[in-house]
This record gives C-alpha cells, structure tokens and sequence, in this order.
C-alpha cells in the first residue's frame, strides 16, 4: 500500500481508490427503473412502478410478485439491496 501526502496529513489509500469513490455519484432513479424494465422485458417477468404521494417521491417498483420502494436518489449500496429485495441478480442491470 502506497502512503500519499495530502496537505500535511498521510492518506493510506491509493489514489486509485481515493478517485473511484469521489467519481461514483450514484445514479438517476429514471436510468434505473429504464434498466431494470429492459431486463424484465427480456426475461418475461412482470414490471409496474407507481410513484406513491408523500414525502420524498419515493416509489413502489413490482418484478414479478416481488415489490420493495424505491427512493429518488440511489447509491450503489441501495441498488444492491433492492435488486436482493427483488431477488435478482447483482449483475441483473
């Protein structure tokens, strides 16, 4: 592991990793239901989404008999557990 001087202070990461994480910005709630939609279509599964009044927007996404909410901002962490609430694979999309 390679030590970098940032401003005074030692950072025990590499610069790979310090630059993957301050690029990822997570990703558009559209691009995803779109995604994910593609993906049912061609399996055969069933797909509805329902935006629900309320605070926030969020949102009930179906695939198959499996439902779960889906907020407006996801992070990869949050498209990992509910693609696993849907039971879908983590490579689905």
């Amino acid at each position: 592991m390679e030590l970098f001087v940032d401003a005074g202070r030692n950072c025990p990461t590499s610069l790979d990793a310090r630059t993957k994480k301050s690029d990822y910005r997570g990703v558009r709630r559209d691009a995803f239901l779109r995604d994910l939609k593609r993906y049912c279509r061609k399996n055969g599964i069933a797909f509805s989404w329902e935006v629900r009044r309320g605070k926030g927007g969020h949102g009930i996404v179906t695939v198959g008999e499996k439902w779960t909410t889906v907020q407006t901002d996801l992070t990869e962490g949050r498209i990992e557990r509910i693609l696993k609430q849907l039971g879908l694979p983590k490579d689905a999309l």
